[in-house]
């Protein structure tokens, strides 16, 4: 595996990550409107999705590995607008996979530890989703697009957190900043997940493909903690005040789509398949620090 493609390239983990592997691999993001920094990274220009589109390009540039980064991930947003959520969620997911499955390029779609109900703690890969929202529902659907036409693929359901894009801050960045200018943010003490960097998140996949693993894999720290725990690590690691940090119930946020109140994931499958040990959330908090 040589040439790798996030799909995305101006998300979250795309940026992250891409930055992450760009000494292993030769790293191509594509990009639809977001400019993105690209120092040491090839950008592809996509304007539309199809797959005679996506074919071309691909071959053209060899891709060996593609990575779906693309999505609508606000929760608030997709319940607004249904269909592009299906669409980016569902429709794009189907075509990637069905596309890298006739040039044999290999397929990872990035899915979600929001598919569930919240009603039990550490929700594996054979547990039955019970999606509560049109995220969770388009989500669910791109997942099962993928394994259905190429299920040679790899899915993986995550929850990560790391120093994003200016455009595209992340969960940590939101604590870090209110932390930095001592704004008082409200955080959920019912709301659990199992949060991972975007490094260990990439450190497992590169083992994942190295054991030529398909289907479902479930990409999360040992510890299932809340979002207002997290702040806290935050902050003590960070050397900042918890004082700004307050507790917060989603139970009494009426004025939100309804969400699940567990999200966390088990990782004893990849665990067990792997033979390895997922770092310690703390510990996963300092590569923040060390990137401040």
């Amino acid at each position: 595996m040589k040439n790798v493609l996030f799909f995305g390239g101006s998300s979250l983990l795309a940026t992250i990550l891409a930055n992450y592997w760009k000494g292993s691999f030769k790293i191509f993001k594509t990009i639809h409107k977001q400019l993105i920094e690209a120092d040491g990274i090839n950008i592809i220009q996509v304007k539309e999705i199809s797959e005679t589109t996506l074919k071309k390009k691909l071959l053209k540039h060899k891709i060996d590995l593609l990575i779906n980064c693309v999505g609508l991930t606000n929760v608030e947003e997709c319940e607004k607008n249904p269909f592009q959520a299906n669409y980016l969620n569902a429709e794009v997911p189907l075509i990637l996979a069905k596309t890298c499955l006739q040039l044999k390029i290999k397929f990872i779609h990035i899915s979600t530890d929001h598919l569930f109900d919240g009603t039990k703690e550490l929700s594996s890969e054979l547990d039955i989703p019970v999606p509560l929202n049109q995220y969770a529902k388009t989500k669910l659907k791109g997942d099962q697009n993928v394994l259905n036409y190429n299920p040679n693929s790899l899915i993986i359901r995550t929850n990560f957190f790391g120093h994003g894009p200016n455009h595209k801050p992340s969960f940590s960045d939101f604590i870090i900043d209110a932390l930095y200018h001592k704004k008082k943010i409200e955080l959920f003490q019912d709301v659990f997940f199992t949060p991972v960097h975007v490094y260990e998140t990439g450190r497992i996949i590169i083992e994942l493909l190295k054991n030529r693993e398909k289907g479902i894999f479930n990409i999360a720290s040992d510890e299932r903690i809340s979002k207002y725990e997290f702040g806290l690590m935050i902050a003590e690691i960070m050397k900042f005040s918890p004082a700004i940090i307050k507790k917060g119930l989603i139970e009494e946020r009426k004025d939100l789509v309804k969400r699940p109140r567990d999200m966390s994931l088990s990782n004893n499958k990849i665990k067990k398949k792997l033979n390895i040990v997922v770092k310690p959330i703390k510990d996963q908090i300092q590569i923040l620090k060390s990137n401040n």
